[in-house]
Order: structure tokens, then sequence, then C-alpha cells
């Protein structure tokens, strides 16, 4: 099959690292450890999992830090080289031939192992035994692990427990955003109701970042609370402040303006390089030094900060985290939720998911296609998706040459 795949060399790491300080923020993507290749067919660990043929897989922020090297190496062991990436997927089943979407994270039941206190409580976001799995190498997602290849290849598999039919009238657009919006949706039901309680009639929650994760953010928060809050949007750029004010938000507001625009939403004083009072909430979705000390910074004494955005190693002045009395909560990637928030008291992330990324039609954020040939260009369009007033960017395979294999294989 055909694949892209990450290598592990510290040459071409070194050298990614290299160019972006050179060439700014993007870099050229011949000179990432990535590369095209024709690997022969993967077993399946057991007969639980099946395959699965990619239609359309996305590029995570997350994808572009890794490759890049700017990732955290803390989780390093939770990683296995040379993998395929690619965890937001859409494909078809081998087994059935019905569209499904992958819900990536490996936790103890698609691993092969006996169930952990986590995974038990069905919080599979929480599982930690993703580095003993007797039949897969470490690997915290399908697409990071080198026993299971990702999106970006011909074929993939997944464990039926990961597998997730999409709705007929549902667009693979749509779908592709789903892994996404469960992200955000898990990320947003981190909000404790006392951070909403205590506060104002109409609380201000601020999101920073307007790339896909904090888009899908805006739209979680309309999704789930409606008009009850005011969502304060943060993006760098025109297209993003357009987009995040067509998936919800009530304002927005440049880089370079958050204290002053959080300052006159929510009539305080600036007191030395915070706020006398602040946003209510503040959902970081891109995990950078400066976009959290911006959390703290711009968030009400008593406030929540919530980190969505895969964060990096960086030195922080953690004084007004301190003096403000703040709580920091992390959110990484999806579940069962258990909330207030909800209608029903216990719903998989990924079902609500589904209905919010097709109520949005999110599929709007897909901004460019490539084929796996193509992925040097694709990569260098993720890595400056906002300066090119884009969003999302995809791998798709050709439905036809997948039927056509899917027939193959079950003749």
């Amino acid at each position: 099959m055909k694949a892209i795949q990450l290598q592990k060399s510290y040459a071409k790491f070194a050298g990614a690292v290299l160019a972006n300080k050179l060439k700014g923020h993007g870099s050229s993507a011949s000179a990432l450890p990535l590369k095209l290749t024709e690997l022969s067919e993967f077993k399946l660990p057991n007969e639980d999992w099946t395959y699965i043929y990619p239609i359309m897989s996305g590029i995570c922020g997350s994808d572009i830090k890794t490759i890049q090297a700017k990732s955290s190496r803390l989780l390093e062991h939770l990683v296995s080289f040379p993998f395929i990436p690619g965890h937001e997927t859409v494909a078809v089943r081998e087994d059935n031939g019905k569209r499904v979407v992958v819900e990536s994270v490996l936790s103890c039941k698609s691993l092969g192992m006996d169930i952990c206190q986590f995974c038990g409580e069905e919080s599979i976001d929480k599982c930690q035994c993703q580095e003993f799995s007797p039949s897969i190498a470490p690997g915290l997602q399908i697409g990071f692990t080198k026993d299971i290849p990702g999106g970006w290849s011909e074929y993939s598999m997944a464990h039926q427990d990961q597998l997730y039919e999409v709705p007929e009238d549902m667009s693979d657009e749509d779908a592709v955003m789903i892994e996404p919006m469960a992200c955000a949706i898990h990320g947003v039901l981190k909000i404790r109701q006392e951070f909403l309680a205590g506060f104002s009639d109409s609380p201000l929650i601020t999101v920073i970042g307007a790339g896909t994760l904090g888009l899908c953010t805006t739209a979680a928060l309309k999704y789930l609370f409606k008009d009850t809050v005011r969502i304060l949007t943060i993006a760098k750029y025109p297209y993003q402040r357009t987009l995040a004010k067509a998936v919800g938000a009530n304002f927005l507001s440049g880089t370079d303006n958050i204290v002053n625009t959080v300052r006159h939403l929510t009539n305080s004083l600036i007191t030395g390089s915070a706020l006398t009072h602040g946003a209510d909430i503040v959902i970081d979705c891109i995990g950078s030094k400066e976009s959290i000390q911006g959390a703290i910074n711009i968030t009400k004494p008593g406030g929540q900060i919530i980190l969505t955005g895969m964060p990096s190693k960086s030195n922080l002045d953690l004084s007004l985290l301190w003096q403000r009395q703040l709580t920091v909560t992390g959110a990484y990637t999806y579940s069962f939720e258990t909330s207030n928030f909800l209608k029903s008291d216990k719903a998989k992330t990924f079902n609500i998911a589904i209905e919010a990324s097709k109520s949005f039609k999110l599929g709007r954020l897909v901004s460019a296609k490539y084929d796996l040939d193509d992925y040097e260009a694709a990569i260098e369009h993720a890595i400056d998706a906002g300066k090119r007033d884009s969003t999302k960017i995809v791998f798709v395979n050709d439905k036809t040459d997948l039927m056509k294999k899917l027939q193959r294989r079950n003749q």
C-alpha cells in the first residue's frame, strides 16, 4: 500500500527546526522527516479489528507540531517510529462496506489488555496503558504507533469499538470534522458549573485561536450553550474572524488587542499585565507559551482556563495563576461525557460531535484536498493555513479505486 510515513530521523528533525527558524512559521516539507512509501500489509491485532479504507483524512495541528519537532519529548515513550500519521479519518469498512469515522484513541480494550480503572469507568481519554500492550507498539492513538497505520494511507485498520457509522446524508467533508469537533466538545464540557453559575447572568467565554480546533470550540460553545453565554474568539487573520462569526462567536478580536477587548467587554481596569476582572472562562486552543500566558492575563480572578491545544515545553510565569487563584484544566481527546450541560446523563463525545458537525456544516472548514502523492504541498499548505486563508487541509483517496480494491479483497 501507499502511505506517508514519519521516520525518527534526528538529522531531519534538526533540519525541520532550523528551517522553521530561518523561514519563520512555514518550512519546506522536503526538510521534514516524512516520505511517501510502499508498505506491505499490516496484520490485524486480533479478530475484533477490521481493515478500513480511508476516503479522507485531515492534517491536525498536533501532526504538524510532531512533524516539526515542536511537540514535547515528555510523551515520546508513547509514540513508536516509524509511523503513518492520520487520526482524523473517514473511511469505508472492509467487512460491511459502510462509511465510518474513527475514534482514534487507543485504550485497554482496543489494545487487548485487562481493563484499567479509567477504562472501566469509560474514561478512555485517561487510559495510561498505551505503552504496555502485548500486540501493539506504544502509541497514544491510531496514527502514532508503528503497528497501526493512520489515515494518511490507502488502507488502515481499527477496533470495532472505534468505528462510528456516518449518516448517509452527511458529506465526507462534514464527517472528517467529527474527530476535531469531538475534541472541542470534550474541552467545552470541562467547564465546571460553578464557573458559570457563580459569575454573571451572561458569562464571557474567550476562545484563543481560530484554526480548526478554535473554530470547532466556538461552534461547540454555541451548540451546547445556545445564547446563555457570550463567546469571544481570538483570531489572527480576517478570514478566521469571518468563519468564527459564522459558527457562533458573538465578539471577535485580533491577536494584538486581546487585553483591551476583554477589558471593554468586562468593564475591567488594567492592573500590571492583567485585568481587575476579565473573562469568566478562557479556552486556549493553541498551547503555545504566548497563548497560555495570555490566557492567565485575561481570566477573571477565581476563573477557569481550559487547555485544549497541544502544549509543548515552555517557560511560564505562574505568579498570576497563584495570585488570582485560577483553575487550569487540561482537555485531551474524547470519551463518555457526564455533564449538567447535556440533555442526557451520559453520552459518547463522538455521538454528540456527529450531530454538531452536521448541524453546523463544519465541512465548510475543509479548505483544500490533496492526493497522497502531493504530500509535500499538502504539509506546506497546512503549516501556512492561516496565512493562506485556509483551515482544514485533508488527504483524499480516489473512491473509485477504493471500491475496486474493496471488491478484489472480498472476492
